[in-house]
């Protein structure tokens, strides 16, 4: 607060000095509000390893375990992105050991993220299918993971909730349960000002034994009952990123009124000054500034005869010529499926930027739409 401003006050026979107090008020912050999910993805990583019995520490992971072949008495199955998902189709020919991983992603199509408490519901889309062929050349068995959920409510601990096959593959499993818990007490939050937060490492757990994956019965220490998968090192589950994006928030209400000045402090005997007069209340706080657009999907033929990165499906950034991102979705060939704030026109010039980390050819190219 500023310092009193004093001024002399005249008298009929002495002079005295009078006291104003003057309070500066600021203005009040924006009130925190959920933003739409207009793009980003759920990165799903894992290593594919299935170490023998009795190693320590026990490497063995669920698709190390689905894809392992070493004789007739093992799954040998697949596991296979499709949909709107991408990623490594993992076989019994495939790489394996504790230094390989494989990843999956599903991209984001709707949901809300408030980034000021951490809070939101992302919707995603796309299939993960495991699958072991039938006996005797396999265990006989389908889980699917489709069109997942990620629910973060501020705690620790997220959840991720699906829809799909549940072990052995004859049922379908709903919302109703999570599939994992998703720890955070480890995981690191980085946020840009282009409206994208990313969450890396969320520690996946069952959360319910039989639910979607094989469980134990209590009467041997078999399947995933609850709480498998941190269990073992690598994680049974691999580990899981997410990346969201949000429009840019609005402008921060303005500031609510100055209050009233204190009044006056009593005129003193000649000499010594009055006391400092009381300050005057704070004003009311202004409104929140509007909330972004909501996004809707939807799906272009790029322009030219080339198609920007081939035919292999690549998770990408719409961006305008000045870099500012307008949303984000899947190109597959030159058919393109993104996010987008309603009302945006997709005609032009664009450009596309992949958000795959690992690229070994171009990673932006410039397109036309209409």
């Amino acid at each position: 607060m500023p310092s009193p401003v004093r001024r002399r006050v005249p008298r009929p026979v002495l002079t005295g000095a009078g006291l104003l107090a003057v309070t500066a008020l600021t203005a009040p912050a924006a009130i925190a509000a959920p933003q739409p999910v207009i793009g980003g993805q759920l990165d799903w990583t894992s290593v594919n390893v299935y170490g023998p019995a009795g190693q320590t520490p026990q490497n063995r992971t669920w698709v190390g375990y689905v894809t392992n072949s070493p004789s007739p008495a093992t799954p040998r199955g697949t596991a296979t992105p499709s949909g709107w998902a991408w990623g490594d189709t993992v076989l019994p020919t495939s790489p394996r050991g504790a230094d390989v991983t494989v990843t999956w992603s599903f991209p984001a199509i709707g949901g809300t993220y408030d980034p000021e408490t951490g809070t939101g519901t992302v919707r995603l889309a796309g299939t993960l299918t495991f699958t072991s062929a039938p006996p005797p050349d396999g265990h006989g068995f389908t889980v699917s993971i489709e069109d997942p959920v990620v629910e973060l409510d501020g705690t620790s601990t997220a959840r991720l909730y699906a829809t799909g096959l549940a072990s052995p593959g004859t049922t379908r499993y709903t919302r109703a349960a999570p599939v994992f818990t998703l720890d955070r007490s480890a995981a690191t939050t980085t946020a840009d000002d282009q409206g994208t937060v990313r969450i890396s490492g969320l520690v996946p757990a069952v959360a319910q034994t039989g639910y979607v994956f094989p469980g134990t019965d209590g009467a041997a220490p078999s399947g995933y009952p609850a709480g498998a998968g941190p269990d073992r090192t690598p994680n049974t589950f691999g580990g899981f990123a997410l990346q969201v994006v949000t429009p840019r928030a609005g402008a921060t209400g303005a500031g609510g009124p100055t209050g009233a000045g204190g009044a006056t402090g009593a005129t003193g005997a000649v000499g010594p000054q009055g006391p400092v007069g009381p300050a005057g209340a704070t004003g009311a706080p202004g409104p929140a500034g509007p909330a972004g657009r909501d996004g809707v999907v939807r799906t272009v033929t790029l322009r030219g005869a080339r198609a920007p990165f081939g035919r292999t499906a690549a998770a990408v950034e719409l961006r305008r010529a000045s870099g500012a991102i307008i949303g984000t979705g899947v190109v597959r060939g030159r058919r393109l499926t993104v996010v987008t704030p309603v009302g945006t026109r997709l005609v032009g010039a664009w450009t596309l930027r992949r958000t795959t980390r690992a690229i070994r050819t171009a990673r932006s190219a410039a397109v036309r739409i209409g």
